[in-house]
C-alpha cells in the first residue's frame, strides 16, 4: 500500500475497508471522516485547547488513544504506521464508537461524502504548436467478436443469487469480456471447516468438490453460493475437473451489489491462477485495486484490461488430455474423502 500522496492515502483506505468487509457505505464514511479530520495526511498534528495533542491519518488523542495499553502504542506509531491506524478506527467503528472523533459526531464529515477523489497538483504544460492534423482514416468494419466466452457456473445453496448474477455478467460484458452465467438450486449438506491461514470457517472444500461436480459442464469458474455468518470468500488456484472453485458466504445483510464486489474480487485471482496453470507468471496484484476505486488505474477494471491480451488462454477450453487427468484427481479425492469418513 502507498501512503505518499492524498489520493494513494484515499486508496490504500478503500482497500483496507474491502478486507475489514466493511459496506460501500460504511467506508465512504470511514474515508470521509478521516479526510475531514486529517486530510489523508499521515502526519497531521493538532493541537488542542486542552493540552492535548491529535497525531496522524485518524488523529488519534495523545491522551485517550496513544500509550502503553492504549490502542495505538506511541506518537511514532500514530505517525509512521497508518495501516493499523486505518483498521483500529475500523474496529472502533464496528463497535459503534465512530462518535469518538469530532468529525463524525458534528456532522462535519457529510460534506465530504461526494467529494471528489483528491489529486496531487500537476503544473500544466502548454503543448507546442504543431501542423494541423491530417484527416482521420476512412472507417473500417466492426471487430470480431473475441474467440473466448467466460463460463460461470453459480451454485445455490440455500441463498437466491440470481439478481448478483445478472450484475456480474454485466460487469464483466461492459469491459469486452463475453460472459455466459448459469444458476442451479442445490440443497445437499455440507460441514463446515478451518483452514490454515484463513479467518472463520469456510465450507468444506472437499465436500463442494462432490457438489460442484454434478454440475461442472466447461465452466471456468464455479461459484458456490452458501448461508454464511462470516465475511470469507475463498478462491481455489488448483484446478478441478479444468475449474476454480469459488466460495461465497452471503451474509443476511449482504446487497447484491456487495457480493457482485466480492465474486469479481475472487475471478480475478482465478484468472492468474489459470494463468499459471498455462505458464504464464504474472504478478497478482488484486488486493492494489478496488471494486469501487474512481480512479481507473486503480480499480479493478484496471486488472481486466491488462490480462485482456491473455484473455484466449485464460479461457482456452480444456483439452481431452487434460480432462482425463482432472477426472483421474477428482477420483483419487473422492475415495479420500470416503476414507475419511470411515475412519
Amino acid at each position: 500500500m502507498k501512503w505518499d500522496t492524498p489520493e494513494n492515502v484515499r486508496h490504500s483506505i478503500r482497500v483496507i475497508c474491502d478486507e475489514e468487509g466493511l459496506s460501500v457505505q460504511d467506508k465512504n464514511i470511514l474515508c470521509a471522516v478521516i479526510q475531514c479530520e486529517s486530510g489523508f495526511n499521515t502526519q497531521a498534528k493538532h493541537v488542542n485547547e486542552g493540552g492535548t495533542t491529535d497525531w496522524g491519518i485518524a488523529q488519534y488523542n495523545d491522551k485517550y488513544y496513544i500509550g502503553p495499553g492504549k490502542p495505538i502504542a506511541s506518537v511514532d506509531e500514530a505517525l509512521n504506521n497508518p495501516e493499523k491506524c486505518v483498521r483500529v478506527m475500523i474496529r472502533q467503528m464496528k463497535a459503534g464508537l465512530l462518535k469518538h472523533w469530532v468529525c463524525f459526531s458534528s456532522g462535519k464529515y457529510k460534506k465530504y461524502l461526494n467529494a471528489p477523489a483528491p489529486v496531487t497538483p500537476v503544473i500544466p504544460v502548454t503543448p507546442p504548436v504543431s501542423a494541423p492534423l491530417p484527416p482521420p482514416p476512412p472507417l473500417s468494419p466492426p471487430p470480431n467478436p473475441p474467440p473466448y466466452v467466460q463460463k460461470i457456473l453459480i451454485i445455490q445453496n440455500g441463498v437466491i443469487a440470481k439478481e448478483t448474477t445478472s450484475l456480474l455478467k454485466e460487469w464483466f460484458e461492459k469491459l469486452g469480456i463475453p460472459t455466459s452465467t448459469e444458476i442451479v438450486s442445490d440443497s445437499s449438506s455440507f460441514k463446515f471447516v478451518t483452514l490454515p491461514g484463513v479467518p472463520g470457517k469456510i465450507a468444506n472444500p472437499e465436500e463442494v468438490k462432490v457438489i460442484a461436480s454434478r454440475y461442472i459442464k466447461g465452466d471456468h469458474f464455479v461459484l458456490f453460493c452458501y448461508k454464511g455468518s462470516q465475511n470469507t470468500p475463498m478462491e481455489f488456484s488448483e484446478l478441478f475437473l479444468g475449474t476454480n472453485i469459488i466460495q461465497i458466504p452471503i451474509l443476511s445483510v449482504s446487497t447484491p451489489e456487495y457480493v457482485c464486489e466480492y465474486m469479481v474480487h475472487e475471478i480475478l485471482h482465478g484468472w492468474y491462477a489459470r494463468l499459471v496453470y498455462n505458464g504464464i507468471f504474472l504478478t497478482d496484484d488484486v488486493h492494489s485495486h478496488a471494486f469501487t476505486d474512481a480512479r481507473p488505474e486503480a480499480n479493478y477494471s484496471a486488472i481486466v484490461e491488462k490480462l485482456k491480451p491473455h484473455a484466449a488462454i485464460i479461457f482456452r477450453p480444456i483439452t481431452v488430455p487434460e480432462q482425463i487427468n482432472f477426472l483421474r484427481k477428482a477420483i483419487d479425492g473422492f475415495i479420500a474423502l470416503l476414507n475419511s469418513f470411515f475412519r
